[in-house]
């Protein structure tokens, strides 16, 4: 929490002494289409704006209802600021921090739905400002587990799991932010074990990610993305382990071979 002050503090202290910008709802709606295209989101422009807009009037009730209207401003002003000419960079930072802190002080007072949309927002920009990380981990998981994914289809498989889960939850008006952050969580930590255990964990969590969201009504087809995702990684993991276990009996074998 303290993280979240400090970088808000600064990036306050910057925003009262940069100029003023234009940040009217159409001008932050269009901006959020530029933000999302130039990461390579294919959706249309017109919906991004509509969508942006319905969002924007939403939570902007609930920071008068709520007492966060200078809060909101911030986040406002935040995004307003980004750069044209670096719209995934460090501008990024003082929109999702402060939107989590703005999803953090509505908990347990707005409903599902509201929640899931921020909570869908505060990790998409996440991901979006951290991901050269995300693509090098799961890149570190394709190459031992020898996956043969190209980085193009990496950072689609990433971005699915916000764009495509959270879009989910929506749908089936479940907020799958908690198994989302733990595949974060396991993704962040392949590299800090054995390849296999690492797959293991990723492949847990994911599987953990499809059960919630088949529990609230998830269909096949509207999981199909995460089942190809698992079925590739079992696959993987498994043989994987399979020619882990041939080497470490060769090993012993020849050990024994150089004792006798």
């Amino acid at each position: 929490m303290k993280l979240i002050y400090i970088v808000l503090s600064v990036a306050s202290a910057a925003l009262v002494l940069s100029a003023p910008v234009d940040n009217s709802d159409q001008q932050l709606a269009e901006k959020m289409a530029r933000i999302m295209h130039a990461a390579g989101i294919k959706v249309p422009k017109e919906q991004i704006v509509k969508n942006f807009l319905r969002e924007l009037e939403m939570f902007s009730y609930d920071s008068r209802a709520f007492q966060l209207k200078k809060l909101f401003a911030f986040v406002r002003q935040s995004l307003a600021k980004i750069p044209e000419d670096d719209l995934l960079g460090d501008g990024l930072v003082a929109v999702f921090v402060s939107l989590a802190e703005f999803r953090h002080r509505l908990e347990g007072k707005i409903g599902t739905l509201e929640m899931t949309i921020l909570d869908r927002s505060v990790s998409l920009l996440k991901l979006l400002y951290f991901r050269r990380q995300f693509i090098a981990k799961y890149s570190s998981l394709n190459k031992h587990l020898k996956l043969g994914l190209s980085e193009a289809e990496i950072y689609e498989m990433v971005l699915g799991h916000v764009t495509q889960v959270f879009e989910l939850g929506l749908a089936i008006r479940y907020d799958p932010i908690n198994e989302y952050n733990d595949l974060i969580i396991a993704l962040q930590n392949v590299e800090d074990q054995p390849v296999g255990a690492a797959g293991y964990e990723y492949l847990r969590a994911l599987r953990e990610l499809f059960f919630a969201l088949e529990k609230h009504g998830a269909t096949p087809e509207d999981t199909a993305f995460l089942i190809k995702e698992m079925q590739t990684l079992k696959s993987a993991v498994f043989n994987y382990e399979l020619v882990e276990q041939y080497r470490k009996r060769l090993r012993e074998r020849n050990g024994n071979r150089f004792e006798q």
